[in-house]
């Protein structure tokens, strides 16, 4: 976390994008008071945000299920966030599938106009390597263990990142997975599986 008088970074790692969900047309789901009398005497306060987080849990058949959704981008673009997540008993397997969802729980019905990014910030020793096959990524740890990385209904790349974890700020990477709102929404799906050792070399 950033000491008290870095100022800027902690601003940073308040926003959504530094975090590993989903940002809509790059805002934040929360608004920070950051200027002003009253953020003299308030400090930095949240002023809005999501006053409404659901979340369900069930096991499975060999998996853990986590449903998720809120409702911080609701006032400004009328969406609600969804996130399914599914972890492997084994923990070899994370599939996931972001939705955007009007108030009434339909598909989000924008015509295009809002755009979405969802990012995973990976580790400063987590090398990353976008692979031929088209839309996924291969993660490889300092241990030698491969991870891979597949994405459907958005578009994948890498991009810069700041890791504030420990120490002084280290520069690392975020896969990224960007796309539009069409007139019937927008579902992504994907899936982190570990490699064999083999298949990771």
């Amino acid at each position: 976390v950033p000491s008290p008088n870095a100022t800027s970074l902690r601003r940073l790692a308040r926003t959504t994008a530094a975090h590993s969900t989903v940002t809509l047309n790059d805002t934040s789901s929360c608004r920070i008071l950051t200027r002003g009398m009253a953020s003299d005497f308030m400090g930095e306060a949240i002023i809005a945000g999501p006053s409404r987080v659901d979340v369900e849990r069930r096991s499975t058949a060999g998996a853990i299920e986590l449903a998720m959704r809120h409702n911080g981008y609701i006032d400004r673009y009328h969406i609600v966030h969804e996130r399914h997540l599914s972890l492997s008993d084994a923990g070899d397997r994370l599939e996931g599938t972001d939705s955007f969802l009007s108030p009434t729980g339909a598909a989000a019905n924008r015509g295009g106009k809002d755009s979405f990014a969802i990012r995973f910030h990976l580790h400063p020793t987590v090398d990353a390597a976008l692979l031929a096959e088209g839309n996924a990524v291969l993660l490889r740890l300092p241990g030698g263990m491969g991870w891979r990385l597949r994405a459907e209904g958005a578009v994948l790349s890498l991009g810069e990142s700041i890791y504030l974890g420990a120490g002084a700020p280290r520069k690392t990477q975020q896969v990224v997975l960007d796309g539009h709102l069409g007139t019937h929404g927008a579902v992504v799906r994907w899936a982190l599986r570990r490699e064999s050792k083999a298949a990771a070399d």
